[in-house]
């Protein structure tokens, strides 16, 4: 999606009558030419002559944020008011909202069926809470029973929330379309709100969302011949039900693998694809791309995306892509972001904004990472580098991030597992996944609930920081600890201690290609090279080159 063009609302024709007289196959390459491609395709209910009168408007054109901002445009010619249910805080933070009875409602639907759906709403949110706070073992966070339990809580928590989404569809079905009303699954306002639509005419047939759980075909539980798809409205629900259907499981071991360069500082792309045939024989969960160990910041946006098509073309597809889409504005990380989509990632990454550090407070933070959720095709992980920025996300900031629908996961390179336990306890029921950002303290966040890990150490020693994982989920914590031992010294001189060149040195070590940094960081020394070796060398891991 270019800087100066528009995107579009696309009304796609069901296939079989194709009233835009243009192959569906054509239609798709449009998207995929403004950015939008893999997109979960959603029904809207139209009969023949609603869906004639619409044929007209099947281009319409907006600017890029005006129509990502648009998750409810499936109706673009008449306006709605829209009502909000506010949480009932009577009873803590218990997910609760309140029953009184909106004054805009009084001639749309009746007092009794609204506080009918309220009441269930409650019932079905209190039985979630209920089982993920009553088993869930407070004072055991490092103990792996601890552990196994908050991956059964969370489980539950799961069908709660499919049950609340069933739910909301045979609400709008039965009592408020027929109505001219949409209530809005509260998942969508991280469970902040229940909001209601108000349109000015019947919408039971014109526009009833049919959310899809988990890419379930709408078309076993209404008619096919219902035959529009609205593009936009499916890759918002996409969106909003990634985390509830766990498209994007963050569990396992991700290399945050360098921009390998040529000495020209080009990006020899046959050295990437010679490094990733070795490390697709490494039992990873995926990758990073773009993130601070592939130099982001000393590369030009179109380089970054290139890198993440050059990646996803090279790995397997069911290799998770996470790509680094960080800017220091809100609205380039949304471009970049979709851009990313587009290439190939399953997910961004987003370190926040520092060069004007006094002005990066809570409020702006959380505004900045979520108006990037808002606005990402793609699900967004938090990332967390104090030693780069210096700015410290605390726990409270993402507690609230983790609230939105879009905002999965995090990557924590602070260490402190004091806050990481925090971060966790604070955002278990959202099914909120976080990684260390270090294999340095991988095993000790592991034991305190973290799902993985994005590692550099993993880009050299891929096998070895595996096994830390694998060692933990078979219960062999002897020999997680043993070897987290010996990895702990080689890890801190390729991060903190030497940085991206000396990961670079011992990848060319080890027999990979590591190449030269992009100016201004600097080659090592020879003495710098050989605390590099004798670090790795001392740990019992020997060089091939």
């Amino acid at each position: 999606m270019g800087e100066q063009r528009n995107s579009y609302r696309i009304l796609v024709a069901n296939p079989e009558e194709r009233p835009l007289g243009r192959p569906i196959d054509n239609i798709k390459t449009d998207l995929r030419e403004i950015g939008w491609c893999d997109m979960e395709w959603i029904e809207l209910a139209l009969d023949r002559d609603q869906w004639k009168g619409l044929v007209n408007t099947n281009h319409t054109s907006t600017t890029p944020l005006e129509d990502m901002a648009a998750a409810r445009a499936v109706n673009p010619s008449n306006q709605c008011l829209k009502v909000f249910v506010q949480r009932d805080y009577s009873e803590g933070t218990l997910v609760k909202f309140q029953t009184r009875f909106p004054t805009e409602l009084e001639d749309r639907v009746e007092r009794q069926a609204f506080e009918y759906t309220v009441n269930q709403l409650n019932a079905m949110y209190a039985e979630a809470e209920k089982a993920g706070c009553s088993t869930y073992c407070e004072g055991c966070m490092a103990c792996l029973t601890a552990y196994l339990i908050y991956i059964c809580t969370e489980t539950h928590y799961e069908k709660c929330l499919r049950k609340v989404a069933k739910f909301i569809v045979e609400q709008n079905e039965r009592v408020y379309a027929p109505r001219g009303l949409l209530i809005t699954d509260p998942t969508e306002r991280g469970l902040r709100v229940v909001s209601l639509l108000l349109y000015n005419q019947d919408i039971s047939l014109l526009s009833l969302l049919l959310f899809s759980v988990a890419g379930s075909a709408v078309t076993k539980l209404y008619p096919a011949s219902w035959g529009c798809v609205s593009v936009e409205v499916g890759r918002q629900t996409k969106r909003y039900y990634s985390r509830i259907a766990a498209l994007v499981d963050l569990s396992g071991v991700f290399p945050p693998i360098p921009t390998p360069f040529n000495e020209d500082e080009s990006i020899a792309y046959d050295k990437l694809a010679r490094n990733i045939q070795h490390w697709e024989k490494i039992p990873f969960q995926g990758y990073v791309v773009q993130g601070s160990n592939g130099e982001y910041p000393l590369m030009t946006s179109q380089e970054r995306v290139e890198m993440v098509s050059r990646v996803r073309q090279l790995i397997a597809p069911d290799r998770l892509l996470i790509a680094g889409s960080s800017c220091e504005s809100t609205r380039n990380t949304v471009e970049l972001s979709n851009k990313m989509a587009a290439a190939g990632a399953n997910a961004v990454m987003v370190v926040n904004p520092s060069y004007y550090k006094n002005s990066m407070t809570a409020e702006a933070l959380i505004r900045h990472y979520k108006t990037v959720a808002d606005l990402s095709s793609i699900p967004v992980i938090v990332y967390n580098m104090p030693a780069n920025t210096g700015i410290d996300l605390t726990a409270d900031i993402i507690t609230q991030l983790a609230e939105h629908p879009n905002i999965i996961g995090l990557k924590d390179s602070g260490g402190d597992i004091a806050k990481i336990s925090r971060v966790v306890s604070l955002t278990r029921h959202y099914k909120f996944q976080v990684l260390a950002g270090s294999t340095g303290f991988l095993l000790p966040a592991l034991l305190v609930g973290c799902v993985g890990g994005i590692n550099a150490l993993a880009n050299i020693l891929g096998d070895e920081v595996c096994d830390i994982y694998k060692f933990f989920t078979k219960d062999k914590l002897q020999e997680a600890v043993e070897l987290h031992l010996r990895l702990v010294t080689p890890n801190a001189m390729v991060t903190r201690e030497l940085g991206v060149p000396a990961m670079k040195e011992a990848m060319n070590m080890m027999g990979l290609y590591g190449g030269p940094c992009r100016q201004p960081l600097q080659p090592l020394t020879d003495s710098e090279r050989r605390r590099v070796r004798d670090a790795f060398i001392k740990n019992g891991f020997h060089p091939k080159c």
